[in-house]
This record gives structure tokens, C-alpha cells and sequence, in this order.
């Protein structure tokens, strides 16, 4: 058998060695730039290996996340939800509502934020499906890793770059496809990059699209990098003012839309202590490469033992966070309900699902359902109720007239939700009016009959504080 396989000509072999042979020996010289020479050459083998390995396993970690239509995360049913809906009103003609007649009983924002690279990807829908928002993700971290070349040069060098991947918070935010923080922070570095090299309009340009794609994270950034500047040029980068305050009034709708949303009233509302830890942590995928360069001679000096523990601690961080979302598949939720129904024009639904499972709010938006709830969890509030005439308010403050249970809520949920719905049900104030064989239940709430203090008609009451499921 094996001497009837075609051979590769000899001529072709030795041109894909000499190919390898050539690779090899850039890559080396790449991870040599700028490294001083040792005492123990293996030492520097050692680091390109490792460098090689960080670099192949990041590779190798954004095919996994293209390799799924739907992925799961905690922040992606929001992309996946607003581009379906974009797609859908583009192409059916309707053009571009500010408003997602779906969500939030139609009060959620069409563009809470990310309208870049939301409304791009929405574009592509009809030709790629739901699989064009998990490439945008791809693509926003490939954004990301060539502004920050752009913006920081050294970190075009193989053991630089390395360094910059040993930041957990770069893969986390990928993992958890906190996408318009990503596409924000990648226009930062464009922005940055051709600030630096006095082509302001580019610069103000990519700083819109940055604010444009998450006004907070946005924001933030364009501030860290004029401290960059700052602490290079040791002067403030006064002459980029005028071209960033160009850039708000371009951004400022999205800016407006993005102050209406839950999530914003609610982190205005947190302790303090609690925001900068969130805000240092995000922040990372900017500040740590930035280091990583400011730092330079000693990261060239020490980068074995850096890659090393860096590695090491990647590997830690893995296994103990939430890596299990790159095997989860996206499932049908409610299946069971929506093939016994259609949904009904009149019913408002508050959706009772796990956090890494709202596709499923996204199946129910598709056939057709309106939902009280946005994606975001100060609009969803998984927590539990003082009292059933609480919870009632609550719903009737939401306008929820049904609420929906999926079967892993039933089997997994940690709040009180259940079985205060029993408690409705057992009072006449609510009916179970459905109950599928895949265990989804659909509770139809009557009005509230009792008086909600503070609200006419309705308000919500004080609630307890919340439970992460």
C-alpha cells in the first residue's frame, strides 16, 4: 500500500523545509529583538517556546469560539437578540427602530450600545445566520491585539505579545463575549495609535467609534491613553481635545441611549469600592500591555521566568473560572411551549431562565413573544420577594400578565420565585396554565386586586437583595 501512495517531489519537500527552516528563523530573531544576550542561552529558547505556545493557544482558543453558531456567555443572548432583530426590521423593510418592540414590554433601547458592530454584523445575518455575531467577537479580539501593536509597537514582538496573554482578563472578557467592550477598547488603540502619529481626523474618527461601541468602557479607555501620553510626552495631549470633543457630540446619541438603560442607573448606584474593582479589571486588556512596553527591559530581561509564572497562573485561572462555556451548545429552551403555541398578542412574559441560558429569551423574541425583561440582569432581577403581594406589585409594575419558567430554573432556581407563583395560584390571584412534557411552565397572572403602596397604580416595593443563580 504505502509504495503506491503519490510521493511529494523532492523538489517540493525541500521547499517546505526551507519554508520551516525560514519561519523558524525569523521567529527567533523576532524573540530576540531587543533581548539582551545571557549567561544561559537555553533561557532564551525556553521563552520562545513558551511564547510560542501562549501565541498557538490563543489561536487556537478564538477557532473554538468560531466553531460555534450560538455561543454561550453571560452578556452574549444580547448581541445574538439585537442583531436578529436588526436583520430582521432592515430586510423586512421597517429600517431602524429605537425601540425593541420585544423587550422590556417595548421599551428596551435598539441600541443600549454596541451599534458598531451591531448594526455591521446585522448586515450579514441573511448570509452567515446567528454565526456572524460569534465572528464579530473573533474579530473585535483580532481588532484588538493589532490596534494594541498599532498603539504600543513592542508588542509586535512574539515575547511581548506572550506577556500581554498572560492577562486572565483578556480571555474572561472573551469567554463571557463581553463584545462591545472588546470592539470599544480596539478603536481606543486605533485612536491612540494615529493620535500619536499627528493624524488627528483618524484619531477622532476611531475615538467615536469606540464610544459609539460602549460609551463607559469607551470613555475609560480614551482617558488611559491620554495618560499614556502624558506620562511619555511629560506634557498633557492638549491638541487632541478639540478632536475628541468631535468625536462626543458624533457619539452622543449613542451616548444618550446607552445613560437610558437599566445597567447605568444601577452601576451609578454602586458602592464605590465595587466599580473601581470592576473597572481595574476591564481596564486590563489597556493598562497591562501598556506596562508590559513602559516596562520593556526588565520584561526582556526576566521574560522566561515571567512567561513561566504567567503560564502557570493561566492554567490555574482556567480550570477554577468558567471554561466550560466553549463545550455548552445552544439548546432549545422552550420547546415545548412554543410547538404547543403560538404566542399571544396580548401576554407580556416575565422569563424565569439561567443566566448562561438566556438563547432562550432569544427563541421567545423570534416566535414572536413580548417579554417585560431586557438582557441586561438590573432589568431581568433574578432575587427573591419579601411577600406574594410583593411580588405581585412587582409583576404588575413590570406589566408581566405571564410568566414563563423553564424546567432547569424549576430544578436549579435559587429564588423564592416558585414558590410564591404557588402561592398566587393557591390564592386565585394566578393559574398554571400551561405545563409542557420538556417541564416549562407558563403561570397567567390576574391583576392585582390588593393596593401596591407608593404607585398608581402600581409600584415596585423594596426587594430583597438579589441571588446570583
Amino acid at each position: 500500500m504505502l509504495d503506491r501512495l503519490p510521493l511529494l517531489p523532492r523538489s517540493g519537500a525541500l521547499d517546505i523545509r526551507h519554508a520551516a527552516s525560514r519561519g523558524l528563523a525569523w521567529y527567533r530573531a523576532a524573540c530576540a529583538r531587543g533581548v539582551p544576550s545571557g549567561r544561559h542561552p537555553w533561557l532564551g529558547t525556553l521563552g520562545a517556546a513558551v511564547a510560542a505556545v501562549l501565541l498557538l493557544a490563543f489561536a487556537g482558543f478564538l477557532a473554538l469560539i468560531l466553531s460555534h453558531r450560538i455561543y454561550l456567555g453571560n452578556d452574549s443572548a444580547q448581541s445574538y437578540g439585537h442583531v436578529w432583530f436588526l436583520a430582521r426590521s432592515l430586510f423586512s423593510g421597517e429600517g431602524i427602530p429605537l425601540t425593541v418592540p420585544y423587550l422590556d414590554g417595548g421599551r428596551a433601547p435598539t441600541f443600549p450600545y454596541a451599534a458598531i458592530p451591531w448594526l455591521p454584523t446585522a448586515l450579514l445575518w441573511p448570509l452567515l445566520g446567528d454565526w456572524a455575531v460569534t465572528a464579530s467577537m473573533v474579530l473585535g479580539a483580532g481588532l484588538l491585539i493589532l490596534g494594541l501593536t498599532r498603539w504600543l509597537p513592542r508588542t509586535a514582538s512574539p515575547l511581548v505579545m506572550a506577556a500581554v496573554l498572560v492577562n486572565w482578563q483578556l480571555w474572561n472578557s472573551i469567554l463571557q463575549f463581553q463584545l462591545p467592550t472588546v470592539w470599544a477598547f480596539a478603536f481606543v488603540c486605533f485612536s491612540a495609535a494615529y493620535f500619536d502619529r499627528d493624524r488627528p481626523r483618524l484619531g477622532a474618527a476611531c475615538a467615536a467609534v469606540a464610544l459609539i461601541a460602549h460609551p463607559l468602557m469607551g470613555a475609560l479607555g480614551l482617558v488611559l491613553v491620554a495618560i499614556a501620553r502624558t506620562e511619555q510626552a511629560r506634557r498633557l495631549p492638549l491638541r487632541r481635545v478639540p478632536w475628541l470633543i468631535g468625536a462626543i457630540l458624533v457619539a452622543s446619541p449613542a451616548i444618550w441611549m446607552f445613560a437610558a438603560t437599566p445597567a447605568a442607573g444601577t452601576a451609578a448606584a454602586w458602592n464605590w469600592k465595587m466599580s473601581a474593582h470592576i473597572l481595574v479589571q476591564r481596564s486590563s486588556l489597556l493598562w497591562w500591555p501598556w506596562l508590559c512596553q513602559r516596562l520593556f527591559p526588565i520584561t526582556a530581561r526576566a521574560h522566561t521566568p515571567l512567561l513561566l509564572i504567567g503560564a502557570t497562573l493561566m492554567v490555574f485561572m482556567v480550570r477554577d473560572s468558567n471554561p466550560q462555556n466553549l463545550r455548552w451548545q445552544s439548546l432549545p429552551r422552550f420547546p415545548d411551549y412554543v410547538l404547543a403555541r403560538t404566542a399571544e398578542p396580548d401576554a407580556r412574559y416575565r422569563v424565569l431562565t439561567m443566566s448562561n441560558q438566556e438563547d432562550g429569551m432569544v427563541q421567545l423574541m423570534q416566535s414572536g413573544a413580548i417579554l417585560t425583561q431586557s438582557f441586561f440582569d438590573e432589568s431581568i432581577r433574578r432575587h427573591s420577594f419579601p411577600s406574594a403581594e410583593a411580588y405581585h406589585c412587582f409583576l404588575a409594575s413590570k406589566g408581566a400578565n405571564h410568566v414563563l419558567v423553564n424546567s432547569e430554573w424549576v430544578k436549579r432556581g435559587k429564588t423564592n420565585e416558585l414558590l410564591l407563583l404557588d402561592t398566587l395560584v393557591a390564592q386565585g390571584d394566578a393559574v398554571l396554565a400551561f405545563q409542557g412534557s420538556a417541564g416549562t411552565r407558563d403561570y397567567a397572572i390576574q391583576p392585582v386586586s390588593h393596593t401596591c403602596p407608593g404607585l398608581p397604580p402600581v409600584r415596585s416595593v423594596a426587594l430583597a437583595p438579589r441571588e446570583q443563580d
